[in-house]
């Protein structure tokens, strides 16, 4: 199997000396990270930390046997960007270079806390999961040892509005979803986890009563390869790169206007600090506001 071109390593939290041959259970998290968030770290902690609670099966079917399972921590955990997203096809807001620091001071960070985990930080220019999936592969099967025959299972985190994106017939040539999908599942799993939007609220975020994602997968015959993750923290969904650039942008403007003399303009600011904890990290709130990204 060839390597994909487009899928560029930027970060490794160990030597690649030490890594394993073959990982058998890998940790993907693709997002457009603009910027990474306290959620899109939570993701990740939970996996790392042997914590994660997955259920199998359809939530909307009553007769679902769905048994709880704990996740023991994944052996790789991948932080990926994808350059060429779908829906997205204009970079907005941080660069692309930006990002890609922001994901590597995120991933030190994890690696700390997490020392038997290996953080890798990527980029692809695949925008479809079925196509990430095949780059991952490619990519560690370059690591692997060459009697090694065995390719590692991925376990892709989404948000449930993207789990309803992922099966949107309009992605995919007309009569080729059965059998893209039947060799994704094969050796790729799906994590999702409730995200209040427009279209899916909260409150009905693990319904999925109408959701064609467990039909074409049971369709596949593989229906025990789309995961809820069922101990996920509520005020996560809360939290969204959209709001932290919103956030960010309101602490640029007052700062804009700040003077050492204007006492109700540095409360706000110390407000809007207060805030901006809430959704991202240390490391990310300096870096934001060093590069000075999402003033405008």
């Amino acid at each position: 199997m060839s390597a994909d071109p487009s899928f560029v390593l930027h970060y490794a939290s160990t030597d690649r000396s030490v890594w394993k041959s073959h990982p058998a259970r890998v940790f993907v998290l693709d997002s457009s990270f603009n910027p990474p968030t306290l959620a899109h770290l939570q993701y990740i902690r939970t996996a790392c930390s042997g914590s994660l609670v997955l259920a199998a099966g359809d939530p909307s079917d009553p007769g679902a046997i769905r048994t709880p399972v704990r996740c023991e921590p994944f052996e790789y955990a991948v932080l990926l960007f994808t350059a060429n997203n779908v829906d997205k096809p204009h970079i907005s807001g941080a660069s692309v270079s930006d990002r890609i620091d922001m994901l590597k001071a995120s991933a030190a960070q994890l690696s700390r806390h997490f020392p038997a985990t290996i953080f890798i930080v990527a980029t692809t220019a695949s925008g479809r999961f079925i196509d990430k999936s095949k780059s991952l592969h490619q990519f560690f099967s370059s690591i692997s040892a060459p009697a090694e025959s065995v390719s590692p299972r991925l376990f892709f985190a989404m948000g449930v509005d993207t789990l309803v994106r992922f099966v949107d017939p309009k992605y995919y040539p007309p009569g080729s979803m059965p059998v893209l999908f039947r060799e994704f599942f094969k050796q790729s799993t799906l994590i999702y986890a409730p995200r209040a939007t427009e279209s899916v609220p909260v409150a009905h975020a693990s319904g999925f009563n109408t959701s064609p994602v467990f039909e074409l997968a049971r369709s596949c015959g593989f229906v025990e390869t789309v995961l809820e993750i069922v101990n996920w923290d509520p005020l996560a969904t809360t939290i969204s790169s959209t709001r932290a650039r919103e956030a960010f942008q309101q602490y640029h403007r007052l700062a804009s206007d700040a003077s050492e003399s204007n006492t109700s303009i540095a409360e706000q600011l110390q407000a809007e600090l207060t805030h901006l904890r809430k959704l991202v990290s240390q490391e990310i709130l300096e870096y934001v506001l060093a590069k000075r990204l999402y003033s405008s």
